[in-house]
């Protein structure tokens, strides 16, 4: 799968978007990890807290921030850069990461939808001054991987004893609607599951080659599988 990268122009002065990565508390309204006890996080990738660590490589003030978030489970790196530039209409920035070592094309999939909610939080707070993180917002959890197809959302991986293990998906399945809601994309998932809790009984309707199939079971919890 392809670096993740991402360029977009806020109607804000450069030194003002600078302020929102760099500066701990703006950082904070849209980007870092609430009830965070273990640092301040750059990351949208998620991961295992005590196997994460950031380490900022370079900081060109109001031009360029690189920083590298390292993993341990799985054992990886994704190296990140974003770039200031002064236009007519605000600040223009492009993001880019790349990733090295064992992180899946699962996880990398999710991180990329990850950063395009979190640029919209930045993006809603620099408007409004409302400070959101809809991105951060979980209800309850599927338990599975999913990756973007032309045809929809396809299962990757099942994780054991989870939501999707309880209802029959495997590998390979194509999500057609949970709790009666169409599944186009992976943020379609997450829409229903921040809107329900760990517990909540949910139908699900897949495909399996072109057997149609129909599942219930209680979503996981967040805390157990991570999105």
């Amino acid at each position: 799968m392809s670096n993740y990268e991402r360029t977009f122009v806020l109607a804000v002065s450069n030194e003002r978007a600078w302020e929102c990565f760099t500066n701990p508390e703006e950082r904070a309204a849209w980007l870092a990890r609430p009830d965070n006890e273990t640092g301040d996080h750059f990351t949208t990738a998620g991961g295992d807290d005590d196997g994460y660590t950031l380490v900022v490589n370079e900081v060109v003030p109001r031009e360029r921030l690189r920083w590298t978030e390292m993993f341990t489970r799985p054992e990886g790196r994704i190296e990140f850069c974003a770039v200031f530039e002064d236009v007519d209409s605000g600040c223009r920035i492009t993001i880019t990461q790349s990733r090295f070592g064992g992180i899946r094309d699962t996880h990398w999939e999710a991180s990329h939808r990850g950063w395009d909610e979190a640029i919209s939080d930045l993006a809603f707070y620099l408007r409004t001054g409302i400070p959101v993180r809809r991105h951060f917002f979980w209800g309850g959890a599927t338990g599975f991987m999913p990756h973007e197809t032309l045809a929809g959302v396809e299962v990757a991986e099942v994780l054991p004893d989870s939501y999707a293990a309880a209802a029959g998906l495997q590998p390979g399945d194509l999500v057609l609607d949970l709790a009666g809601a169409p599944i186009f994309r992976m943020s379609d998932l997450w829409a229903l599951t921040r809107a329900h809790k760990p517990g909540d009984r949910l139908p699900i309707r897949y495909v399996r080659g072109t057997e149609m199939r129909h599942g219930e079971a209680p979503l996981s919890d967040p805390a157990d599988f991570p999105q």
